[in-house]
């Protein structure tokens, strides 16, 4: 049994996404998205560091507000905050092909489609 979590160790995220005449189609599973054989989806993939005792601390202290008499957990700002804190690298690239960092900046310009897709995922793939 391993007690201690190994920070190199990563898991990955993939979203599906295609262009259906102007709009944004996306999803886990690629085979939702072809409705034919000329339909490629557009693979992201997003690599996660699995989280630690400090991560727990962290989100805590960043997502729990307090009245001074009562608790209150930002479910929002818990998510978001996880998202930045354990996502390692994506292979997003902008319009000229180029890389766009895996940054806490760059995931706020994520589609909101796709933010809400991957913390799902994020989600299912944690638990």
């Amino acid at each position: 049994m391993e007690f201690l979590i190994d920070k190199t160790k990563e898991f990955e995220v993939k979203i599906y996404a295609v262009d259906a005449d102007g709009s944004m189609k996306m999803s886990l599973d690629a085979s939702e998205l072809k409705e034919d054989d000329a339909v490629v989806p557009e693979e992201l993939v997003f690599k996660f560091s699995y989280p630690c005792y400090i991560d727990s601390v962290e989100l805590t202290r960043l997502a729990f507000t307090s009245d001074g008499d009562e608790y209150n957990l930002d479910i929002a700002m818990f998510s978001y905050e996880r998202l930045n804190r354990l996502l390692k690298s994506w292979n997003i690239v902008d319009a000229e092909g180029n890389a766009v960092p895996s940054d806490r900046d760059h995931v706020d310009l994520l589609n909101p489609i796709l933010s809400e897709l991957l913390l799902t995922a994020l989600d299912e793939a944690l638990s």
